[in-house]
């Protein structure tokens, strides 16, 4: 029985001893005596410096960290973590500014910490912190990161094209790479193939800009890239990036038009879109507000493949793939006297989505008047 409640006792005193060592930071940097300063993170190949501006009262400096890989790879990630999730690794005396952390993993990422000691008499007492509001952190990576890729012919003066296709690429973490190595495969096609490219803008604190001039009119693209470091003498590679889809079609889709009108309806139209064969897929579908929800707003009700046999657009879409000719039937206030409108997801109701080469929701311009219709990607 003794045995059995010291055994208890000494179980007790060992969960209050980690209990309260996993709280002792954040104990510390509660008090409102201690201030916050800052620290910077320089990555090398196999290490990450961490420094800080020196003082001249700190007679200690004690250095935390925790290992944020799971968490900057998640796409939903927030940079925050529990104080009590940092691990003490090192300790160093007043007059350093700097430690150098050489027990990392490469393609690892890392947030530090760190806490400032004076010698006040026979006790430490704690003068400065690194940590930041609401758990939020930086971090850094040992050796090269999987560089973010990115389309990089989208906005206002897009260069994409079904003849090229512009990536950007940015390295957030690590080493700056001196060189970068592109991957592409076709739709349909299961292995990535490293293939030649042409550099746009030269790698600049990581981040540059490449085009791929040799694309198939019409083929939907999928790239990767990988980091390239040289130095003293050997080369580093990062793992890939995330996929990124561009269809090499015409950024703005082109239709040829026509415009039907029908008789005792000022607010009715049947227009007829033939597809360019190079355009990318044009998804057309009923918005969820309704018509008279937004001034000028236009509503397409119905479709037709041959203008006999219609279909309501209620609880689906019509899709019109390049090449194709569709009819659909569109209202709007005295829309058989325009010459000109507007079909835009903006407006709430209608749905258009445009598989094409830019980024942002669509838009499409039908001119009744020169016969032609133009569909893009909005970046704004």
């Amino acid at each position: 029985m003794k045995k059995t409640i010291l055994t208890l006792l000494m179980m007790m005193t060992m969960l209050m001893i980690v209990s309260c060592g996993s709280q002792d930071w954040e104990e510390d940097v509660s008090a409102e005596s201690v201030e916050t300063f800052s620290i910077s993170l320089t990555p090398h190949m196999n290490d990450i410096t961490v420094a800080w501006e020196e003082d001249n009262k700190i007679s200690t400096y004690e250095i935390y960290r925790v290992d944020v890989t799971q968490d900057v790879l998640n796409p939903e990630k927030d940079m925050t973590y529990e104080l009590s999730s940092y691990e003490k690794i090192a300790e160093v005396s007043g007059g350093e500014g700097s430690y150098t952390d050489e027990n990392v993993k490469a393609d690892h990422y890392y947030a530090y910490l760190v806490k400032a000691y004076q010698q006040v008499e026979e006790e430490k007492k704690l003068v400065y912190a690194s940590n930041e509001d609401d758990g939020q952190y930086t971090c850094q990576c040992c050796g090269l990161s999987a560089p973010d890729l990115l389309n990089g012919g989208s906005g206002e003066f897009s260069t994409n094209s079904k003849d090229c296709l512009y990536l950007y690429y940015q390295c957030y973490y690590g080493v700056d790479p001196t060189d970068v190595i592109l991957y592409r495969k076709a739709e349909g096609e299961e292995e990535y193939q490293k293939i030649d490219f042409e550099t746009v803008e030269e790698i600049c604190e990581g981040s540059g800009e490449i085009k791929d001039t040799s694309v198939e009119p019409g083929v939907i693209y999928y790239y990767k890239i990988k980091a390239v470091r040289q130095e003293d003498g050997q080369e580093y590679y990062s793992k890939k990036s995330d996929e990124v889809r561009i269809p090499a079609v015409n950024f703005k889709g082109e239709y040829t038009v026509s415009k039907q009108t029908i008789s005792g309806y000022s607010d009715k139209v049947i227009v007829k879109l033939k597809s360019d064969r190079y355009n990318g897929e044009l998804k057309i579908g009923q918005g969820d507000s309704a018509l008279d929800d937004e001034d000028n707003a236009v509503e397409v009700t119905a479709f037709s493949c041959d203008n006999e046999s219609w279909k309501t657009l209620k609880d689906q879409e019509v899709v019109i793939s390049p090449g194709d000719t569709v009819y659909i039937q569109v209202e709007g206030e005295d829309i058989a006297s325009a010459d000109e409108i507007y079909l835009d997801s903006d407006k709430g109701a209608v749905r258009l989505e445009y598989d094409g080469p830019g980024v942002g929701y669509s838009i499409l311009n039908i001119d009744f008047e020169g016969g032609i219709a133009q569909v893009y990607q909005n970046f704004d």
